[in-house]
C-alpha cells in the first residue's frame, strides 16, 4: 500500500466503535432474522475475543498485543444484545467480565479522573505532541460510557450496590467531559478530542458520538444527576449537536462533514461517517435535542453513497476525487467501516440493505472467524486486529439479536 493508505489504515483503526440502542430498527417487522438465538456466524467470531480477555489482541496502529478499552466496550454492547435476546451463563459472564474490566482501568493514567484512552503513547494528529500511554481520548471513553449503558439496561441483572457504581461511573465520565473538555463556540460547543489543551480540536465524530451517548444517559439515568447536573448534560448535549448541523455539508439533502476543523478538505471515511450519523439518531430519538434538519431516511441514503459497483468504499462515492485525493475514489472501505455499516444498517434502515452488506463483509474480509483488515485484493495482511474487527461483532450483534430487544 502507499504511504497515504497505511496513514489512512492506522487512522481508521482509532475509530472502531460506537453506541447502541436497544431499539428495533426501521422496517424491521418482516425481518427474516433469527430472533431469539446467536448465529454461527456470531459465535464463531465471538470466540476470538477470549472470555477471560476480551478486549486482548494485537494492534494495527501501535504493533503492540494489549488490552484495548475500545475493544471491551464493543465486546459489552455485543454481549449485552446477546444476553438480553437469548441469555446463557458464558453471556452472564462475559457482560460482569468487560463491565468488571471496564470500572476497575477507568484510571489507568492515575489522575484521579474517569475516561479510557490507549495503553501505548500516541501522537493523534502528528504535531509532536505525544500523550502517554493510558491517556483518555473522547471517542475510546464514548464507547466505554455506551457498552455500560448497554450492560446497565438489562434487567434483573445487577445488585443495587453494583448498579450504583455503575452508575457512578456513568455520571463521573459525563461530567468530566461536560465541565473539563469541552469548548463553547459561535455555532454552540463541541467535546475536545481528548482532555489536554492541544487535542481542543473539533473532530466531528469524536464530538457527534459523545453526545449520542450522553442523550442516552439523560433518558436512561437522568435521576443518577442532580438536576444542575442534568442541564449542564442536556445544554452541552445540544450546543455540540448544534455545532454538527452547523458544519454539515449537504448533498442532495443527505449530510456529509470533513474529518475535522483543521482539515478544511479531507472528508469522513466510512467509520467515521457512521458515528456521526449514530450520535446524531440517537440525539434525535432521544427527544432531549432541538431537531435534526435531515431527515434518518437521508442519512441512510448518505451511506448508500459509500456504494459503487457492488463494492463499499472508504469515501463517499458521489463525488470525483481528484489531485491528492484520488485515491479515495477507488480505496475499498476498511473493516471497521464495513462492520460499522452493518451495524447502521440493521438499526436504522431495513433487511435488504442489511443482507447485502453482511455478504459483502463475509466475501471481502472473509471467511469468518479470521476477518481481514482489507479486502484481500486491496490487501495481504491477514493479522487478526480486535479493535479493528469488533466493529462487525458489533453488527453481526445487532442483526442477530436486536430485533428481539426491544
Amino acid at each position: 500500500m502507499s504511504r497515504l493508505l497505511v496513514f489512512l489504515a492506522l487512522l481508521m483503526s482509532v475509530g472502531c466503535g460506537g453506541s447502541s440502542s436497544l431499539r428495533g430498527p426501521v422496517g424491521s417487522a418482516n425481518s427474516s432474522f433469527p430472533l431469539k438465538t446467536a448465529s454461527q456466524d456470531y459465535l464463531l467470531l465471538l470466540a476470538k475475543f477470549p472470555e477471560d480477555h476480551q478486549g486482548e489482541g494485537l494492534d494495527l496502529s501501535f504493533g503492540t498485543f494489549k488490552e484495548q478499552p475500545m475493544t471491551y466496550g464493543l465486546v459489552l454492547t455485543s454481549e449485552a444484545l446477546r444476553f438480553r435476546a437469548s441469555p446463557t451463563e458464558e453471556g452472564r459472564r462475559r457482560v460482569r467480565k468487560a463491565v468488571r474490566w471496564l470500572l476497575d482501568n477507568s484510571d489507568l493514567d492515575h489522575d484521579g479522573k474517569p475516561g479510557w484512552g490507549y495503553p501505548d503513547a500516541w501522537d493523534a494528529f502528528a504535531d509532536g505532541s505525544v500523550n502517554p500511554a493510558n491517556h483518555p481520548y473522547t471517542i475510546t471513553t464514548a464507547i466505554g460510557l455506551s457498552g455500560l449503558l448497554d450492560a446497565l439496561s438489562l434487567p434483573n441483572f445487577w445488585t443495587l450496590a453494583e448498579r450504583e457504581e455503575i452508575r457512578a461511573a456513568l455520571t463521573g465520565v459525563s461530567l468530566r467531559w461536560c465541565r473539563e473538555v469541552w469548548q463553547e463556540t459561535a455555532s454552540g460547543g463541541y467535546f475536545w478530542y481528548s482532555p489536554v489543551p492541544v487535542d481542543n480540536i473539533f473532530v466531528t465524530n469524536v464530538s457527534a458520538t459523545l453526545l449520542g451517548d450522553l442523550s442516552r444517559v439523560l433518558t436512561e439515568q437522568r435521576d443518577a444527576l442532580s438536576v444542575s447536573e442534568a442541564n449542564l448534560v442536556q445544554d452541552r448535549v445540544r450546543a455540540a449537536a448544534r455545532m454538527v448541523v452547523s458544519t454539515a455539508q449537504p448533498r442532495m439533502g443527505n449530510p456529509f462533514w470533513l474529518y475535522h476543523e483543521r482539515d478544511p478538505i479531507s472528508p469522513n471515511d466510512l467509520v467515521h461517517h457512521i458515528y456521526t450519523l449514530w450520535g446524531m439518531e440517537l440525539y434525535r430519538s432521544s427527544g432531549v435535542g432541538e431537531g435534526v434538519p435531515w431527515t434518518t431516511q437521508q442519512a441512510i441514503a448518505s451511506v448508500d453513497a459509500f456504494w459503487r459497483d457492488g463494492i463499499v468504499h472508504d469515501f463517499p462515492q458521489d463525488v470525483t476525487y481528484v489531485g491528492s485525493q484520488a485515491p479515495y475514489q477507488d480505496q475499498p472501505a476498511f473493516l471497521s467501516g464495513t462492520g460499522s455499516m452493518l451495524a447502521f444498517y440493521v438499526r436504522w434502515s431495513d433487511v435488504p440493505r442489511t443482507t447485502r452488506c453482511f455478504n459483502y463483509l463475509v466475501s471481502a474480509h472473509g471467511p469468518l472467524p479470521d476477518l481481514h483488515i482489507w479486502p484481500l485484493s486491496f490487501s495481504n495482511d491477514t493479522n487478526f486486529y480486535p479493535r479493528v474487527v469488533v466493529a462487525a461483532l458489533w453488527g453481526i450483534a445487532l442483526r442477530d439479536f436486536n430485533w428481539a430487544a426491544g
